[in-house]
């Protein structure tokens, strides 16, 4: 490659790293500092044709996304993912009590509140009196959801 930094997947791997590296960065609290680190074989001289070689083209509208997001960027855990497909793997915020993502207990009205995101907007499922009946609403809206995503060709694979 005479001129890396042309290359269309150039961005995406040096922010992946500073990500991950730099302290400095923007985002390093939620990447580096959480311990979230870079595969070896994607850091170096060669860290970059690497990447290239294991990541693939990326397809038009996609971004590199982690598998599992408490686990670091290697070959084993990142994949291309639409918008759709990202926002259906979130990590728990900090502040969440109940230990599932999209439920929460609503103290002053003293209900489990199950949501889910849809195209970047939350969609209530409703109020329920017990945290399971919350968690099972939302197994269900997002079983819903993505069989529709897949139905729809927005899946690829094994999303599901």
């Amino acid at each position: 490659m005479s001129n890396i930094k042309t290359h269309p997947l150039y961005n995406t791997w040096a922010t992946m790293k500073k990500r991950c590296n730099n302290p400095n960065h923007i985002s390093y609290k939620n990447y580096g500092g959480r311990g979230i680190t870079v595969d070896e074989r994607w850091l170096g001289s060669d860290g970059f044709i690497n990447f290239v070689d294991v990541m693939g083209v990326r397809p038009e509208g996609y971004t590199l996304d982690r598998t599992d997001n408490e686990k670091g960027y290697s070959p084993e855990n990142c994949k291309w993912s639409s918008r759709k497909e990202q926002l259906l793997n979130r990590r728990m915020r900090s502040d969440n009590t109940s230990g599932v993502e999209g439920v929460r207990w609503v103290k002053r009205d003293k209900y489990w509140l199950a949501r889910i995101k849809v195209d970047g907007k939350d969609q209530y499922l409703g109020g329920f009196p017990t945290k399971e009946q919350a968690i099972e609403a939302r197994k269900q809206a997002l079983l819903k959801l993505t069989l529709a995503l897949h139905e729809a060709g927005e899946l690829k694979g094994n999303s599901l």
